[in-house]
């Protein structure tokens, strides 16, 4: 195997590792929190945890990453976080150990900056939309997987048993990304405000980043807290909301599968499509009746959230220099981080003041409505 190889193949055992570790606990964790005497609200706080800490990061680390050059210290530092706070909720389980670790996990997330461009110079510029819907089909797929063995976990040996196994996948992405090394940057960029400040102004960056947050909001918001909560209420055990939890993520990863073999396709109008799509699967969530239906829209949410994502980030990408990528998927990562924290906080409020069932026809019809803005957006862009 030549370096390159060899480099691309540790890249990858590193990034299933970090996204393993980071979903491993997922599926039963908010009606954990909820049995550790955290409220509704309370649990939306420890989720949002994540995405408080990923909103102030990301920016910063896109733009030291260019400004120096250097890729591996942010993956390295990122990826140890991780494990850390992983390490953190296996030894405690108290609500307040729960939100710290879900911070570090933030923090570790933030590396997703890094990791997106790190992965992204392998191709070549016009091949970096299909690079990252092939990424994010990798992590989608990795998070499937620990969903079901995740949910498993839980069931046979307690909640614990998948913070000590996320720990250890945790500490296993730190020893490839270290096996994988740096990766040379074409150049290192001057410290020019002038510069990062058109890059962090350009109009379609901050359009597809904006977008994105509403997508990310209702990932977090409905997804990964409060469907699982729903599910919960309709019967469903550990196992069953790994399950859930793994179809949805089937979902992202197999859209974004198809969309990769296709070649260039019309980016703008998927992601119209799929607002509209995911607005209406979100509506009918709480009208499903029974499991079964609520599976089948979750598979539906998440077919649309894993073609739109990677279009948004292409898009994204597309309209900046290869030297400047860092800084560019900073902001946008910055910015949809902000759904990570929004969502929860908002969806835990709304539930425990209107019900379970009020965030949904919420953030469904917000985004039903959101694309006509969108389509709206893109038309001046286009024009322009």
């Amino acid at each position: 195997m030549n370096a390159s190889k060899l480099q691309l193949s540790a890249f990858l055992v590193s990034a299933i590792g970090m996204w393993g570790s980071l979903y491993l606990y997922v599926p039963a964790f908010a009606v954990f929190a909820e049995e550790q005497g955290a409220s509704l609200a309370m649990v939306g706080l420890i989720w949002s945890a994540y995405g408080v800490v990923q909103g102030i990061l990301r920016v910063p680390t896109g733009y030291f990453s260019d400004r120096f050059g250097r890729r591996l210290p942010f993956l390295v530092i990122g990826v140890g976080m991780t494990a850390l706070g992983s390490l953190l909720m296996a030894l405690s389980p108290h609500p307040a150990v729960l939100m710290l670790g879900r911070g570090l996990h933030g923090f570790g997330a933030a590396a997703f900056v890094v990791q997106s461009v790190y992965f992204a110079s392998f191709f070549p510029p016009e091949k970096v939309t299909r690079a990252l819907l092939g990424i994010s089909s990798l992590i989608a797929l990795t998070q499937l997987a620990v969903s079901l063995l995740g949910g498993q976990m839980a069931l046979h040996w307690g909640q614990s048993s998948t913070f000590w196994g996320s720990a250890a996948l945790g500490a296993i992405s730190v020893a490839a990304i270290m096996v994988a090394g740096e990766q040379h940057v074409a150049r290192r960029i001057e410290f020019d405000w002038s510069r990062f400040r058109t890059v962090l102004a350009d109009p379609v960056l901050l359009l597809v980043s904006a977008t994105a947050a509403l997508l990310v909001f209702g990932e977090f918001g409905i997804t990964q807290t409060t469907m699982l909560l729903l599910a919960d209420r309709l019967g469903a055990d550990s196992a069953y909301l790994g399950l859930l939890t793994a179809i949805n993520y089937l979902a992202i990863g197999s859209a974004g599968l198809l969309l990769a073999t296709l070649g260039s396709y019309p980016e703008r109008w998927v992601v119209i499509a799929g607002l509209v799509i995911s607005g209406v699967a979100l509506l009918l969530m709480p009208l499903a009746g029974g499991l079964a239906g609520l599976t089948v829209l979750a598979f539906v949410k998440g077919a649309m959230r894993g073609s739109m994502m990677p279009s948004l980030m292409g898009l994204g990408l597309k309209v900046v220099a290869p030297d400047a990528r860092a800084s560019a998927m900073g902001l946008f990562q910055a910015i949809y981080a902000i759904g990570m924290f929004a969502g929860p906080v908002s969806t835990g409020i709304i539930s425990q003041v209107a019900g379970l069932e009020a965030p949904f026809y919420a953030i469904g019809a917000f985004t039903t409505l959101a694309a006509g803005l969108v389509f709206v957006l893109f038309r001046r862009w286009q024009a322009g």
